[in-house]
């Protein structure tokens, strides 16, 4: 398994200057390794799923759970299926609904799609644009903060409970759009 950011990368991340040592570096990608691991455990990140019934306040823009949208099977509102030539179009991160009015009695659309990320499109070579460019980039941040933090602590890398709420709060606040739920 390939990591999301790699030692080098780390080192500018923490303005260390300099080459380092084996040890520092080793010391390094096993903090990122653990990272990465955190991440994967405690996120919907590389968690690709099919997610039926959906529901989401009326509004033109919806932001499903489970992003980046891989596809849309089918969208309702108000229980009237509507169709993905002409009612609504489908983005990386949110699908857009041009033709509904947020005025009047409040309604709600139900979403079925498939979402999210498969550990196979992290493998090497890594290509971003299989597992959406943001999301990525949101990953690295909060893989690089982890890191950061257990070399800090200078843990073994064995996550203890009382560690927990604190590599979750860095986890959620980095990636709020993809937490378990």
């Amino acid at each position: 398994m390939s990591l999301l950011v790699t030692a080098e990368e780390l080192k500018a991340y923490m303005s260390m200057s300099g080459q380092g040592n084996t040890a520092q570096t080793e010391s390094m990608e096993a903090a990122l390794y653990w990272a990465q691991a955190a991440l994967w455990a405690h996120s919907d990140y590389c968690e690709q799923t099919d997610v039926t019934n959906e529901l989401h306040d009326l509004t033109p823009v919806i932001i499903p759970h489970k992003l980046p949208i891989i596809s849309v099977t089918s969208l309702y509102y108000d229980d009237v299926l509507l169709d993905s030539d002409d009612d609504y179009y489908v983005y990386e991160t949110y699908i857009r609904v041009p033709s509904i009015r947020t005025i009047g009695t409040p309604q709600i659309f139900s979403l079925n799609y498939s979402g999210g990320v498969s550990r196979d499109d992290v493998e090497d070579p890594i290509d971003t644009s299989t597992i959406g460019y943001k999301y990525t980039i949101q990953a690295q941040m909060t893989i690089k903060r982890l890191a950061e933090w257990a070399l800090s602590k200078n843990m073994d890398y064995q996550q203890n409970s009382k560690d927990d709420i604190e590599v979750l709060n860095m986890i959620y606040s980095n990636m709020p759009k993809v937490i378990k739920i």
